[in-house]
């Protein structure tokens, strides 16, 4: 079952970045799918963990990119990187303290979290990289 559903909606007309979101969308359904399930809860901490790991990659590999084109919004999306880097840190350590279970509001943050971001700031980046293409 699917949580998230990739759209061409959320591309960025690059396609590492477009791979790189949907494996977060991937962890994100991973999560939802085992909590579904009633699995393990050490899984469902493993999937966190990946999901977090793989989250601040993505937004120092996309920050990267940014730098390499000389992208004019770099600072304000760098900013949105790091408050939701702060966000997922913090809800993964209180995950992991026992303060936080993989419950329905968990999860409609993390889909939020990557829906707006990938319709807004990324998809702001995407125009530009279509651009330099041209």
């Amino acid at each position: 079952m699917s949580f998230i559903n990739w759209s061409e909606a959320f591309s960025t007309n690059d396609a590492e970045l477009d791979s790189q979101h949907k494996k977060l969308a991937v962890l994100i359904n991973e999560i939802f799918n085992s909590m579904a399930e009633g699995k393990d809860p050490d899984e469902i901490t493993k999937i966190f963990t990946e999901l977090k790991d793989y989250a601040i990659y993505h937004f120092l590999y996309e920050e990267k990119v940014m730098k390499q084109l000389s992208y004019s919004d770099l600072e304000s999306h760098k900013k949105e990187h790091d408050e939701l880097a702060n966000q997922i840190k913090d809800l993964h350590a209180n995950f992991l303290d026992g303060h936080l279970i993989a419950t329905a509001p968990l999860m409609q943050f993390l889909k939020k979290w990557l829906n707006i971001h990938m319709v807004t700031a990324d998809k702001k980046l995407g125009e530009f990289i279509e651009q330099i293409k041209k």
